[in-house]
C-alpha cells in the first residue's frame, strides 16, 4: 500500500481538506460545553447572512454539486443560491468547468433551466 502524499505536495484546496479530515480524526478538538448554544440569529438574521455571503462564501470554494451529476459531455446545471449566477458544465474534453451564467455583453442569463440538462453548448439568446 502506498504511503499518503505529504500535505505540502497537494494543491491548496486538497491540503486544507486533508488537514480538516486529520483534525477531526485526531479528536484533538476541544469538547463542546453542554451549555453551548448557537444564537438563533446566526440562522435568521439577514445582515448576518449577507456578511457570511460576502466574507465567506465569495472568498472560498463552495460545493454546488457532485461530479456524478454531470455524467456526459454537454451535461450542465446552474447554481444561484449565493447571489452569483453560476453555470457548471462538463466539456467535450470531459473536464468540468464553472462559468458566470451571464453574457458579458448583454448581462442576460445564458441558461435558465433547473436541474441537469444536456446540450451541445450554450449561447446568449441575443448572439445565437
Amino acid at each position: 500500500m502506498n504511503a499518503p502524499a505529504p500535505h505540502s505536495a497537494l494543491p491548496p484546496h486538497m491540503r486544507l481538506f486533508a488537514e480538516l479530515v486529520e483534525h477531526v480524526k485526531s479528536e484533538k478538538h476541544p469538547p463542546v460545553p453542554e451549555d453551548c448554544e448557537i444564537p438563533v440569529e446566526y440562522y435568521t438574521d439577514q445582515a448576518w447572512f449577507e456578511r457570511e455571503r460576502k466574507e465567506l462564501w465569495r472568498r472560498f470554494p463552495i460545493i454546488v454539486g457532485h461530479a456524478a451529476m454531470l455524467q456526459k459531455p454537454g451535461d450542465q446545471f446552474t447554481h444561484d443560491a449565493l447571489g452569483v449566477p453560476i453555470l457548471i458544465a462538463r466539456g467535450r474534453d470531459d473536464e468540468i468547468r464553472a462559468f458566470y451564467n451571464v453574457c458579458r455583453h448583454r448581462g442576460v442569463r445564458l441558461v435558465d433551466d433547473e436541474g441537469v440538462k444536456r446540450r451541445p453548448g450554450f449561447t446568449c439568446p441575443y448572439h445565437h
